[in-house]
């Protein structure tokens, strides 16, 4: 799968503490003093300093910021003929789901009950294969994470408040072996506007802008399930199937230091 996205923010602020050091530190010693981060964007900034302080001041701050995010994920799995299997790869995550509390002559004791969850991929799979070659499969796909904004909650109220996005496929196919086949895809476009503005000021047409901040938030989402069932017919086909992923491990591992990995037998032997 893919995603993107992408934030256009534009606006004045008018701070009271950060930006009157800003410029405070710039009128007497021409550096700025050390304010907190006001994040990797062009800035702009003016006031009117006199000799109780800050009489006001404004900051303009322009940022642009685009995203890409791509996920391949391809989980493999063995499994006999007419027998399930079933692969999962993520997270194995606490939700709360109940609290109470007990106690006796005036004291309390809080307890929470909790029930966990697989967060992450999840395939399960049952095969049964034809005399022809055909392969059906009983397939149930699954991809989950915990959704971003849930987790603003860390802490005793985390549990209670995670949400969860899932992706789920369950369908049969007939599909001949070795035989790459698309299970689904799911595409999704989000857009979000936001703004914020200075009373009065921010309505004005035309000198509004300087007192409006908008922000815009893009999402696109892609993703797609393919599978390519594989019949291994004696053990020749096991020990060139095991072989192949062994190497293709040792291939990400050893990447860029310019050591190969001859067979699998110098591997297990002890020789690599």
């Amino acid at each position: 799968g893919s995603a993107s996205s992408s934030t256009t923010p534009l606006g004045l602020t008018a701070p009271s503490g950060t930006l009157a050091q800003i410029l405070q530190g710039l009128a007497i010693t021409g550096q700025p003093s050390a304010p907190t981060s006001l994040g990797d964007a062009p800035l702009i900034a003016g006031g009117r300093l006199d000799a109780t302080g800050t009489s006001f001041a404004f900051i303009i701050k322009a940022l642009a910021a685009n995203g890409d995010v791509n996920l391949l994920s391809t989980p493999s799995i063995t499994t006999m003929d007419n027998e399930e299997a079933k692969i999962v790869v993520g997270q194995n995550v606490p939700f709360r789901t109940g609290s109470t509390v007990t106690g006796s002559q005036g004291t309390t004791n809080p307890f929470t009950t909790i029930q966990r969850e697989d967060v992450g991929l999840t395939l399960e799979v049952t095969p049964h294969i034809n005399s022809d070659n055909l392969v059906r499969l009983l397939i149930h796909q699954e991809v989950s994470e915990v959704d971003a904004s849930s987790l603003s909650g860390i802490g005793s109220q985390a549990a209670a408040d995670l949400i969860t996005n899932k992706r789920t496929i369950d369908t049969t196919i007939l599909v001949e072996d070795n035989e790459v086949i698309i299970l689904g895809g799911l595409i999704r476009d989000k857009e979000t506007q936001g703004e914020s503005r200075v009373p009065v000021l921010g309505s004005i047409p035309g000198l509004g802008m300087l007192f409006r901040n908008r922000t815009t938030s893009t999402e696109k989402q892609n993703l797609m399930v393919f599978l390519r069932p594989t019949v291994l017919k004696n053990q020749a086909d096991i020990a060139e199937a095991t072989e192949r992923k062994f190497n293709r491990v040792f291939e990400l591992e050893i990447e860029g230091e310019g050591t190969t990995l001859d067979s699998l037998g110098d591997l297990l032997d002890g020789t690599y």
